[in-house]
């Protein structure tokens, strides 16, 4: 019953240590989550830059056809 017993509490203090861990790693997640969304929106933003970009290079190159 003794040893039983301790293998108990030996199970509890992990269970215990897992749990903080769990809360370690969740916290992690959300910070992750967080910048994966403001990564997205940067994402955003570039590809409509570059697509500003795309239209005016193609507005440049027909002006440059027509001065030629």
């Amino acid at each position: 019953m003794d040893l039983c017993s301790g293998r108990m509490d030996l199970c509890s203090e992990r269970m215990d240590l897992c749990s903080g861990r769990m809360d370690l790693c969740s916290g992690r997640m959300d910070l992750c989550s967080g910048r994966m969304d403001l990564c997205s929106g940067r994402m955003d933003l570039c590809s409509e830059r570059m697509d500003l970009c795309s239209e005016r290079m193609d507005l440049c190159s027909e002006r440059m056809g027509l001065s030629a």
